[in-house]
């Protein structure tokens, strides 16, 4: 099951974009969040079948509302990291995407900082490729223990989503300070925040 999240311009309460999340409907469980059955998924070697099944369906919206008229919408779509490991997911990715009338631009593929540490030469390589396909590249969960500039530059991410866990720093001056920083240094990339 798949459903959009809506992103959120903080500054003139705008609806910008959307966020494709999977949840599972278990006969006996209800409605699960990923955190239910994500780890299953990987141990079945069945995780890559639910990540290109959702960018299918996040392409197949995006194309419904540029149609619509949203011309400036993105919609952002997550990828364990063992499926951006894959030595064939650009091509996959280039491919599904290719049988859609959409602005690449507009579709975000969110992966997240223990992807480098786990598959980073193929992570490197599919980052690489998706970029000069014309797809921006957002990083995700940032500051969630793996944290490093150097991402922001080899991966060619346009997009830094920080940590909710980050977002606790505002509690302190300097937490607040560093948070000023992140953004700041990210925006001098000319990453958004």
């Amino acid at each position: 099951m798949k459903v959009m999240q809506y992103v959120v311009d903080i500054k003139n309460n705008r609806i910008y974009g959307a966020e494709g999340l999977s949840r599972w409907e278990h006969p006996r469980e209800g409605l699960l969040v990923p955190g239910a059955y994500i780890e299953l998924m990987r141990q079945a070697k069945a995780i890559g079948f639910l990540d290109y099944y959702m960018f299918e369906r996040s392409c197949q919206q995006l194309e419904r509302w540029e149609k619509e008229g949203l011309t400036e919408f993105c919609v952002s779509c997550n990828f364990d990291r063992l499926t951006i490991g894959d030595p064939d997911f650009s091509d996959r990715i280039i491919e599904i995407a290719s049988k859609y009338n959409i602005n690449r631009r507009h579709m975000i593929l969110e992966i997240t900082e223990e992807t480098f540490v786990y598959n980073r030469g193929n992570a490197c390589r599919n980052t690489k490729l998706l970029s000069e396909a014309g797809f921006s590249l957002a990083l995700d969960d940032f500051g969630s223990g793996y944290a490093s500039f150097r991402n922001l530059i080899e991966y060619h991410v346009t997009h830094l989503k920080l940590d909710r866990t980050m977002l606790a720093l505002f509690d302190t001056e300097d937490g607040i300070t560093l948070l000023q920083g992140i953004i700041k240094a990210a925006h001098s990339l000319g990453v958004s925040v």
